[in-house]
Order: C-alpha cells, then sequence, then structure tokens
C-alpha cells in the first residue's frame, strides 16, 4: 500500500505508527459516510470535502485539500479525519500526493474493525453509543464563565438536531474575541455617553437619534442586551437592562411605529434577553408589547398593517389606500418566529395564532410559481402584485423564517414550505456570472407572448445572508436537493466576501455588480456576510472562514471608529483627509462631481455631514451619522461568536431571529417542557397529513379566508 507524504501543520512527518491510524480512520469514515464535495474551480482555493455521516453527523468532517482537482468520481483517495492521534486534538492535516488507487480488501475491513475496538474504549469515544448517537452527559460554555448561560438538556424538541461537529467544540481563538469585545465595549461607552435612552447614537453629531420624534424604544439597549450577555459584560448589561425596565413604557409612545422593525429588534431582543437570563420582568415587558402590537393583525386577510399606534392600537391613517395597503414580503412574514417562542413561554397562544395564520394566509394566496413569493402583497385582497422578487430587502427574511419555524419548533409543516421555497431560490433565481460570481439578484418575470425574466446584473449586501441559510437547511436535514443547496451556499458566502476583497478599504459595499466591484458605495455596518461566514465556519472548521471574519473585523475598526463610536460609509473605498489616496481626487461619491453637487444630492435624512473643525474625528469626507443599533445586535455578536467555541450559542440548540437575537429550540433552554408549549395553528385539511409526524395534540386546525370569492375555505 502506498502512502502520501502527510505532515501535520506543524510540518512534521508523522510517524509510520499515527500514519496508519490515520489511514483506518479514514477507512471508516468512508466505508460508513455518505459525502459530498464542494470544489472551487480557482487554483488559490483549497477543494473541500464534507464527509456527512447518514443518521445525523456522528462523525463529521471538513478536510481540506492542497488541490483544486480532486475527484470523487472513485474512490481513489483515502479521506483521513482531521485530528492528531497523540492528545485527539482537532488540527489541520495537509495532503500531498499524487493519484493513488486504494484497493478494499478483507485486510482492510479487518483493520477497520480493529480501529472501532480502538475508538470505542478510547477515553475521548467512550460517549459513542452503540446507535451512532452521540450524546455527551455535561455541556459547558467555555468561552466565558460556566455560570452565565443556562445549562440544556438532550430532551426531544425543535428539530431534534444533533450535533454538527463532533470535534474540536472547544476550538477558539481568545485573543481576537477579546478584540471584538473591545469594539462591543466602545459602540457602548458611546452610546452611554452621547445618546443614553435614545434609540441609537449619531457619533459625528454626538448626540442621539430618535425614531419616532421625541419617541423612543431604545433601540441600541434592547438590541445590545444579549451581546452584552454573551460577551460576559454584566454591568453593561445590568445598566442597559436597568434603564429598559425603568424607562421603556410603551404606553407613552403615541406614534405611529413600524410593527416589523419593532418586533425583530425590541420584542426579539427582551425575548433574547429573558431566555438567557430568565427574568420575569423581562417576559412581562415582551408580552406588554406583543399586547400592543397584536391589533396590526385585525384585517380581512389577518396579514398585518405594518405601521401601528403602540398607544392607541389604531394603523395608520394611510394604512388602506391603494399604496399603503400593500404589505411587503417580509413585514408580513417575518413576525411568526417571536410570537411563536412567546407562546411557549408565556403560555398565551394568541401570539401564535395570529401570526401563523398570517402565515398560512400568504402560503394560500394564488402565486405564480411554486415555492417563490413576490415582494408585496395586497392586505384587503389577499393578492400579489406584480412578479417581483428578492431575497434581499423587502422578501429576505420571509424565507429565514420558513427554516428557522421547523428549527424552533419542529413542526414538519414549515420543513416543506422552507424546502419548495429554497428548490425555487435555486431553479429561478440564482445566478452565475462569467466572473464566477454566484449571486442571487433581484429578478422580475415579465409574462406576454413571450415571457421572460429580466435578472439584475448586481446583489445586495443583504440577500448574503442566504449562504448561512442555505448551508443550514443542507446540513441540518440532509433531504431533498440538500448537495446542491449546500454547493451554492458555500459559493455565494464566497462570492459576497469576494466583494469586500475589491475594495480599497477591505469593506464591502451596499450591493455589488456580478464581478463583485461596487455597484452602490455605501456601507451601513451590515451583518449578512459575516453571518454567513459564521455559519460556515461552524459547519466546517474550515480556517479560511475565520481569516475572512478577521480582515472585515480589522477594516471596520480601521475605517468606522470614531471616538465616540462606529459610523457607517458613504463610499467604501479609501480616502486621506477627503482625498482619494491613489488619484489624490476628492471621492465623490456615484454621478457627484463637486461640493455643490454633493450638498444638493446627499442632504437630511440621510444624516451624512462635510468633514470640517467642527468635526474634528472625520476623517472622509462623508460619513453616515448614525451607529446603526443592529450593529451591536447582529455584526459584532457574528463576529465575537466566529472566534468562539461551538457551545457557545450551540447552533444545535438555538436559532437566530433576523436581528440576530438568540431563542432556544423546543426541547432547550426556556422551552425544555413539552407541556408548556403552546399548540401550533394549521390549515383544516393538513392537519391530519402533519399529524402522523406527531405529536397530534400540539396542532389544532382553523380556516381560511378567501377574500377572492369572500368566504371561508378549509
Amino acid at each position: 500500500m502506498i502512502y502520501p507524504n502527510i505532515s501535520n501543520s506543524r510540518g512534521k512527518v508523522l510517524s509510520s505508527y499515527d500514519r496508519c491510524l490515520l489511514w483506518i480512520i479514514g477507512l471508516i469514515t468512508i466505508l460508513s459516510d455518505d459525502w459530498v464535495c464542494t470544489k472551487n474551480s480557482n487554483d488559490d482555493r483549497h477543494a473541500k470535502l464534507l464527509l456527512l455521516r447518514e443518521n445525523q453527523s456522528t462523525i463529521y468532517i471538513s478536510e481540506i485539500f492542497r488541490t483544486a482537482e480532486f475527484s470523487l468520481d472513485r474512490l481513489d483517495y483515502l479521506i483521513l479525519a482531521s485530528f492528531g492521534m497523540t492528545n485527539i486534538k482537532r488540527r489541520l492535516i495537509m495532503f500531498k500526493f499524487g493519484r493513488y488507487s486504494l484497493s478494499f480488501t478483507g485486510f482492510s475491513l479487518l483493520l477497520c474493525i480493529f480501529s472501532w475496538l480502538y475508538l470505542l474504549n478510547h477515553n475521548d469515544w467512550g460517549t459513542l453509543v452503540k446507535d451512532s448517537r452521540w450524546r455527551p452527559e455535561t455541556e459547558k460554555f467555555n468561552s466565558f464563565g460556566d455560570d452565565l448561560l443556562p445549562k440544556l438538556s438532550y430532551s426531544a424538541g425543535g428539530a431534534k438536531l444533533q450535533q454538527f461537529m463532533l470535534f474540536g467544540r472547544e476550538n477558539k481563538d481568545e485573543e481576537k474575541m477579546e478584540f471584538i469585545k473591545e469594539m462591543m465595549i466602545h459602540a457602548w461607552k458611546g452610546y452611554e455617553k452621547y445618546a443614553w435612552g435614545a434609540d441609537e447614537l449619531q457619533p459625528v453629531s454626538l448626540s442621539g437619534k430618535f425614531w419616532y420624534n421625541n419617541s423612543s424604544l431604545m433601540s441600541t439597549p434592547v438590541d445590545s442586551l444579549d451581546t452584552l450577555w454573551i460577551m460576559g459584560l454584566m454591568d453593561e448589561y445590568n445598566r442597559a437592562k436597568d434603564m429598559i425596565l425603568e424607562n421603556l413604557d410603551f404606553d407613552k409612545i403615541d406614534r405611529f411605529v413600524n410593527v416589523f422593525e419593532t418586533t425583530i429588534r425590541i420584542l426579539g431582543g427582551l425575548l433574547s434577553a429573558y431566555d438567557l437570563e430568565g427574568d420575569k420582568k423581562i417576559l412581562k415587558k415582551a408580552s406588554d408589547l406583543a399586547d400592543k402590537l397584536l391589533p396590526c393583525f385585525e384585517t380581512k386577510s389577518g396579514i398585518p398593517v405594518n405601521f401601528l399606534n403602540l398607544k392607541t392600537g389604531k394603523f395608520d391613517s394611510n394604512s388602506f389606500n391603494d399604496y399603503d395597503s400593500r404589505a411587503t414580503l417580509a413585514q408580513a412574514g417575518s413576525l411568526q418566529l417571536e410570537f411563536q417562542y412567546l407562546s411557549d413561554v408565556s403560555g398565551n397562544p394568541i401570539y401564535s395564532e395570529k401570526s401563523l395564520f398570517a402565515l398560512e394566509q400568504l402560503v394560500a394566496a394564488k402565486k405564480p410559481l411554486k415555492g417563490l413569493y413576490p415582494l408585496s402583497i395586497k392586505q384587503d385582497a389577499l393578492i400579489f402584485y406584480e412578479e417581483e422578487y428578492s431575497i434581499g430587502g423587502g422578501g429576505d427574511s420571509f424565507y429565514e423564517y420558513l427554516l428557522k419555524l421547523w428549527l424552533s419548533t419542529g413542526e414538519e409543516r414549515y420543513w416543506d414550505l422552507y424546502e419548495e421555497a429554497a428548490d425555487a431560490i435555486s431553479e429561478h433565481l440564482v445566478k452565475v456570472s462569467e466572473a464566477g460570481i454566484v449571486y442571487v439578484p433581484a429578478s422580475r418575470r415579465v409574462m406576454g407572448a413571450n415571457s421572460y425574466w429580466y435578472r439584475e446584473k448586481t446583489f445586495q449586501h443583504l440577500s448574503c445572508f442566504v449562504g448561512g441559510m442555505l448551508t443550514t437547511g443542507a446540513l441540518a436535514r440532509k433531504k431533498g436537493n440538500w448537495t446542491e443547496h449546500l454547493d451554492i451556499g458555500v459559493k455565494i458566502t464566497e462570492s459576497c466576501y469576494r466583494s469586500y476583497t475589491k475594495t480599497s478599504t477591505g469593506i464591502g459595499p451596499d450591493a455589488a455588480d456580478e464581478f463583485g466591484n461596487p455597484w452602490t458605495f455605501t456601507f451601513h455596518l451590515r451583518p449578512e456576510v459575516i453571518e454567513s461566514i459564521f455559519y460556515l465556519w461552524r459547519y466546517t472548521h474550515d480556517p479560511i472562514y475565520r481569516e475572512w471574519g478577521w480582515q472585515i473585523a480589522k477594516s471596520i475598526n480601521k475605517w468606522c471608529r470614531l471616538p465616540s463610536g462606529f459610523s457607517g460609509l458613504l463610499s467604501v473605498e479609501s480616502f486621506n483627509e477627503g482625498f482619494n489616496s491613489k488619484t489624490g481626487e476628492p471621492m465623490w461619491p456615484p454621478d457627484v462631481n463637486s461640493w455643490e453637487e454633493f450638498n444638493a444630492k446627499f442632504s437630511y435624512p440621510h444624516n451624512l455631514v462635510k468633514s470640517s473643525a467642527k468635526y474634528p474625528y472625520v476623517d472622509a469626507i462623508t460619513r453616515l451619522d448614525v451607529q446603526e443599533s443592529y450593529f451591536l445586535a447582529e455584526t459584532l455578536k457574528y463576529l465575537y461568536l466566529l472566534f468562539s467555541s461551538d457551545d457557545t450559542i450551540p447552533l444545535e440548540k438555538y436559532v437566530f431571529n433576523t436581528e440576530a437575537h438568540v431563542l432556544s429550540v423546543r426541547g432547550h433552554g426556556r422551552r425544555s417542557f413539552p407541556k408548556e408549549w403552546s399548540y401550533l395553528p394549521l390549515p383544516k385539511n393538513l392537519v391530519s397529513k402533519y399529524n402522523k409526524f406527531g405529536p397530534v395534540g400540539l396542532r389544532r386546525s382553523f380556516s381560511l379566508i378567501d377574500l377572492d370569492v369572500g368566504s371561508v375555505k378549509s
């Protein structure tokens, strides 16, 4: 048998003994596992092989090969596990070999039997039980004190996910974690100093920003709660929590608030803080807010309006004119995760009933294409408007929540809806450019004698979350077209990161073209690229993802940091005292060539300011004068978790809402006890279908409203 030249990550050639053991383990994984290869054709990237156990990740291995020509046409290569045999710690093994043939003989099978006996009797493998399910007796959160997060059990519930990675779960980079934590402290201190009590900090004008005139929902404190807790910043957490409990009074918000933003930021932030700490006062505050929001569902169709007066419960006076009666897909279909969770932990089913009825109404509305939902729907008629499709702004979180409702509850209904949507996105919306960029552009299907698709040649930063969504759906279930979804998710994530490498600041634009170059030059401190990178790290432990995240973190800290906090940028291209470092010319935005044109085009409410003596901290022509609350809720949280251990907010037991607020899934955390779960409402004609998946007692039927004929349908 011919051995390739194998060395570990330190360049030391392994002994014959270690080499034989690694070959044996490789044989085991090949003979007992399914596999899928995601290959990148570029010579400067590695082909990645994911070996996936058929029965939910008993062995899950990501290995990196220094060749882009790796092939799985035949089992010609031995795939070896990426951990050293001396201390069973995960290491990166590099393989340098030509094409060698592997003979599967009886001798090899005998070696496999002996190696299984070795593994089952080894100290670190002792809990690998006969049914090949991994059941650790205890779980620890080692990145910051074990006492900060609730200890979770492996009781049945949710999607019943097992660990995505068995080995290297304690892999963390404490130095980079501290770097991100310092960024969070800096952002929080700026808010405390200049904007305490406001929704957001304006770091250039050194003031607070209120979303609704002088009424504040305290977006930054609420959005920051779970991030502060996860990072172990308990003094800051307690100050934020005390201010919220003492001063956030929804009865005083006599303004029309954005229901979607209020739900994902404020309700989601409160529920996440309750999930982590368990303080009933926070749950009471969340329930009060949800009660104030419930009137949004009181429409003919049950589809919620998006602007509601929190004090009076009345709709915006324009809610039902010809334009404003339209609800975007994300607004109508992204309230369900938070409301359903609240029903489970509060015991009040009304939140689940109202929100999930709205979802089923959306699903029941007539659609031109199976699995795809146009961007806007008329609430009082339940009719979708033009065939415009997007997973960017206006549509993104709807698809995200189909998957996360399944992860959160384990209800097969939501998996079926997600799988149908993922297949449709892959078939109709995903595009590959000549430059190899894989992206999902906004698209429109134009009907007529010769119908055709019009797809934009750009993609939004907002759409980059889909890399994490598709890989999560693929690896959590490994069903249907999961290998295709996995491959697309990996490639979209790489394409989105490539847009960061195309700018001289190392920061990605709000939109990029089909070559990855900036299309719109602004940067709003967005998290979506980092989000997908985080998920791919958790699923593969490929170090390239941590490297990408680290480059992004350093760039944000360099270009967006001010002494007062962090700001967005009008241009992601480099500048020096207001001038391009390459050409020496002013860094004008697109279609702007002078200060006069700039001042005419960019004025309030864009909150853009020119560098001047009045604002000595500004080192560029313009900055976006707002430290977005989601920067603390999402961007910094995902960066911190990227460098933390896998058991810091384990993905098998938590889902993130679309504002990155963590909510435990059924069977874990605050939802550990099935008797406390609220029932799930399903249309009458579907209850019998899904009851076969059990448990029967947790579903109740209802009738949908058919507005086209003015009747009720089952």
